[in-house]
């Protein structure tokens, strides 16, 4: 009986390892890029309550994913309709002062042929060009003022922008750090069957060793999804964001790359363990072993 139990507890693990995991996979580090998530098949067995958190956490992920293209695509329509925005009221301001530049020309011109004396003229002439200067410092006055503007909307946007690609990532962390949190409580499970094996006599030293390799591994993960965790505020934080940019994805890649190495130690620690259960001898004294809480 329980030889049969250790099978079921095992096969268990090994699915939710592989769920879990499933979350941080195969993600993209690029902010600009969608995440995939690699679907998991789970196997047929009475374990209901798994199967419900598995779709139940695959939908959160599909609704994230959902949620964040929303978002991009608000954006992208966002920065374009204020770019579109920009360039007609560039225009409009130029064809503005040319129109009434070619305005004043035609009032000095008409002011010129009206003019019935050389002293005339000359004054009409002296004052177009007091007209003149003024108009230029106007002009450099409202352009300075539309150009202040234009640089406050694009400000806005470029921040948009920072918020988007941090949402992205943080999206990727807060995966990788729940899926470090399940392998701590699958290793835990892992440990707390190893200690109920030992104790019956079953040498268990190769299972000892893979548990303590998967606990190295996802310390190590843990310390790098930290670091990754430290550039993305780091980046956030900066008015040049952009100049962070490489740091993070690079920080990211090797938190993926670690958390992936952590699952596949944890997954060797299954099989190791799941090795050594046809060696249990099935005597009643495992049996009435067999009973005890399969919460662990």
């Amino acid at each position: 009986m329980k030889k049969s139990f250790l099978v079921l507890f095992v096969s268990a693990l090994i699915a939710s390892v592989g769920f879990q995991f499933a979350a941080a996979q195969d993600v993209s580090v690029d902010a600009e890029a969608e995440v995939q998530i690699t679907p998991v098949g789970l196997p047929r067995n009475p374990l209901k309550a798994l199967k419900d958190k598995a779709g139940q956490v695959k939908a959160n992920i599909q609704m994230q994913n959902q949620e964040f293209r929303d978002d991009k695509k608000a954006f992208i329509e966002g920065a374009k309709d204020v770019k579109a925005g920009i360039k007609t009221e560039r225009m409009d301001f130029w064809s503005g002062v040319k129109g009434d530049r070619m305005q004043m020309q035609s009032g000095v011109k008409a002011e010129l042929d009206a003019a019935a004396t050389p002293e005339e003229k000359q004054a009409i002439l002296q004052d177009a060009r007091k007209d003149r200067a003024e108009f230029r410092m106007q002009v450099k006055e409202d352009s300075a003022d539309m150009r202040a503007g234009f640089k406050a909307e694009w400000k806005g946007v470029r921040a948009s922008a920072k918020e988007l690609v941090a949402e992205r990532f943080h999206m990727i962390m807060s995966r990788l750090v729940n899926a470090l949190e399940r392998f701590d409580q699958i290793l835990a499970r892992i440990d707390s069957r190893i200690e109920k094996l030992q104790e019956d006599g079953v040498d268990v030293a190769a299972a000892v060793t893979a548990s303590a390799e998967a606990s190295a591994s996802i310390d190590v993960a843990t310390a790098a999804v930290a670091d990754a965790k430290a550039a993305i505020d780091v980046a956030a934080a900066s008015e040049t964001p952009r100049e962070h940019l490489e740091e993070v994805r690079a920080a990211v890649r090797a938190a993926v790359d670690a958390v992936k190495e952590a699952h596949a130690a944890l997954k060797e620690a299954v099989r190791t363990l799941k090795s050594i259960i046809p060696s249990v001898d099935a005597s009643a004294s495992v049996e009435a072993e067999g009973s005890v809480d399969t919460g662990n």
